[in-house]
Order: C-alpha cells, then structure tokens, then sequence
C-alpha cells in the first residue's frame, strides 16, 4: 500500500484534533462533578439532652425542645432533598458509635442544661428592665412638654441598656461535632452553616471535631493534600504499566509458557514500579507541601498502585485498545470522587460511579489514616484488591488466547 504526501498532510492535521477532542472529553469527565456540586442530603445527627425546667407556676418548659422542632421540622430522615437531613439520637454514646462508624458528618448536641443557660440569660435581662421601669418617673412639677420629652430620654436610655444587657448576657450553649475524618471539605461547610444558624439564634456553639490533623495554614490543605497524591499516583500508575506492555507487546503473545513468563516478570515490574510512583506521590505532599502524613499513607499509596497496574497490564495483555480505554474511562469518571463525598456529587457519580471507583477508596483510606490514625488496611481496601483481581482474570484470559507470534514472524520477514 503506498500512502501519497497528501494522506499524511490529512493525518497531520486529523491527529492533532482526535487527540485534542479525546483530552477534553477526559478532562471534562474528570471535572464534571466538581463543577456541579452541591450539598444534598448530608446526613446529620441531633440528639436532645435538655432536662427542662419546672415553672412555679405549674408545668414545665424545655427550650431544647423548641430548637429540635425548629432545626429538625423540614429537614427529616425522610426528606432525602433537604441539603441537610437530620436524624435523632437518644444518647451520646450512640452518637458517638456512629461518628466512628462514619454514619453522620456531624452532630448537634443540647446539653442537659440547656433551658437553664436560657432562662439565667433572660433573667438578667429582666432584672434591667425591671430597674429601668421602677427608676421611671416625671417629676410632677415640670410642664406637660418637658415632662413628655424627659419620659422620651429615659425610654431610649432604658431601651439601650436593654440592649446592652441582652448582648452581654450569657448565651446558651450547644456542642457542635464535626466529623473531619469523614471529610473535611463538608465539615468545614456544616460549621459555616451552623455557625450563622447558632448567631441567629442566638446560640453559642461549642465546636469539636471527630479527627485532627496539622494541615498547615493553608484552608485548601485537607482537600488538595489528597488531590495531590490520587491525581499523580493515578497517572503514573497507567502510564507505567501501559508503556511496559507496550514495549514487550510481542512477548505477551508468543507461546503459553512464554506468556506466563512474561505476566511474572510484569507483575514483579508492577511491584516495583508502584512502589516508586507511590513514593513520589507520597514524597510530592509530604516534603513539598510539609505536610506531616504517616508511613501508613505511603503503604497504602502503594497498594493502590500495584493493583491499578495489575489491572492496566493485565487488560492490555488481551488488547492494547482494550486496557487504554477502560483505565482511561475510570480515570475520567473516578477521579471527581476522591475529594467529593457522596453528599456533594452528581446523583450519577454517586450512584453508578462511586462503588467502584478506585480514587474513592483511596481518598477515603488516606482520610483515615491522616484524621483517624488508622492503618493502611484499616479503612477497607476491597475496592482496590477488586481491580487487582480484575487484572489477574485478564492474565489468565490473555493466557488461555491462542498465540499470534506467526503474525509478528511474518511481519518482520517481509
């Protein structure tokens, strides 16, 4: 076949725009969830402790109560489509067992006292304006115009010590708890919402966290240290085991000894190949970005490497097309959920992407191990092992096919 000086003209400038329509189909992928996120049915816990208060007029009152109404009307276990749904708790403990399990991104917690922290307040309050009324009076003497402008001083000078009582005036208080481990780009918005609730109330909110890290001065840290060491360490990882398999194409398809020798010794160069793109993702956050992120992040790093490659290779080996697509795919569709929890992604990527995604489960091991302290094979890494079997059934199919080394012999005679 002889190919004419305009054909490779046409192809010169044809390649560049499939390659160009193909990055931003990716990227567009990849960005989608983060350019549509919203807050929607984040799961938050309220539990009542409040205790009331007995009225010596008979009967009893609880301001706890009236907040657990006001907070939880609308916003219900059963309205999936508030931004906030809460769900009510009976005790403390059960709160915290559910925080540990990760069931809520935060709570709110009256306390025991909490009608009577309103009640002290309010009391002090009264008690000005209870003094201001008993100082009022016009001296009788004076004219009715005189008298009436004196009375419109002394309103407005009672009236402003009123105010200042209520601004000085112990406001009650409610624990807010935030669970940082589950994610901190939520946490960090349920405190900006509770926050400016809580002033509107006038409420003071006690903030603590389920989860600590130093992630420096920055307020991009809990994200983008995560971002940074998914993104890189995903790419590399395909990168590495595509241009392996790619460089030993031929050997793959050779006789069925040959290409079990060859799988082994690709699965030892995935060992080691994961291992060094873990270290420079891990080294990328931790020495550049000062950072302090345990041992355990880069064990983790580590194993999420060696089993995308396997998956890579492993696909590749039956069709080269075959594993640059699909790597490609989850890639562009997983790489919005490892900073995105569930509650702010897209109703497709968190029910059709998410279970399977990946990025996911290493954003949520990393979590854990950074807030949590937990291990590397603590937050549970089945995803992960999941495409590491993926690629272990690719192995044995591109096993089972039958050799195509006439194909390459004759390629190279003629």
């Amino acid at each position: 076949m002889i190919v004419t000086k305009e054909a490779i003209s046409r192809r010169a400038f044809a390649v560049p725009l499939i390659v160009g329509l193909v990055v931003f189909c990716v990227l567009g992928l990849a960005m989608a969830p983060m350019f549509r996120a919203s807050l929607s049915g984040v799961p938050m816990a309220f539990v009542n402790l409040d205790e009331g208060v007995q009225l010596p007029t008979g009967g009893s009152f609880n301001a706890g109560d009236a907040i657990e109404s006001a907070v939880t009307g609308s916003t219900s276990s059963d309205n999936a489509e508030a931004s906030i749904v809460w769900t009510k708790l009976e005790s403390r403990e059960d709160l915290d067992a559910a925080m540990l399990r990760g069931d809520f991104y935060g709570a709110l917690v009256i306390p025991s006292d909490f009608t009577n922290q309103a009640m002290e307040g309010q009391k002090a309050v009264a008690q000005v304006l209870q003094e201001g009324v008993s100082s009022f009076a016009a001296p009788s003497a004076l004219s009715p115009e005189i008298a009436q402008a004196a009375q419109a001083q002394a309103l407005q000078a009672m009236a402003a010590d009123v105010m200042q009582a209520q601004k000085t005036a112990a406001k009650p208080t409610i624990d807010v708890v935030l669970n940082t481990a589950k994610n901190p780009m939520v946490a960090q918005n349920m405190q900006l919402a509770i926050s400016a609730m809580c002033a509107q109330a006038g409420v003071q909110p006690n903030v603590a966290s389920v989860g600590s890290a130093d992630m420096g001065d920055s307020p991009l840290a809990p994200m983008m240290s995560v971002q940074f060491m998914v993104l890189p360490l995903f790419i590399m990882s395909l990168a590495m085991g595509g241009v392996f398999v790619a460089l030993r194409w031929s050997r793959i398809h050779s006789s069925r000894a040959a290409k079990t020798r060859e799988i082994g010794i690709q699965v030892a160069y995935c060992a080691v190949a994961s291992l060094i793109a873990a270290t420079i993702a891990y080294g990328m956050v931790s020495l550049i970005g000062g950072i302090e992120i345990g041992v355990q992040a880069l064990l983790l790093l580590w194993l999420a490497s060696f089993c995308l490659m396997v998956a890579m290779t492993g696909l590749c080996d039956i069709a080269m097309p075959l594993g640059v697509i699909v790597m490609v795919v989850v890639f562009a569709l997983g790489m919005g959920t490892a900073v995105l929890p569930d509650a702010m992604l897209p109703d497709f990527w968190a029910d059709m992407v998410l279970p399977w995604a990946p990025q996911f489960c290493i954003g949520e091991g990393l979590r854990g191990i950074i807030y949590l302290g937990e291990g590397a094979f603590d937050a549970g890494v089945a995803p992960l092992l999941a495409w590491a079997f993926v690629g272990v059934a690719a192995y044995a199919v591109a096993i089972a096919l039958p050799p195509r080394a006439e194909e390459g012999s004759a390629s190279v005679s003629e």
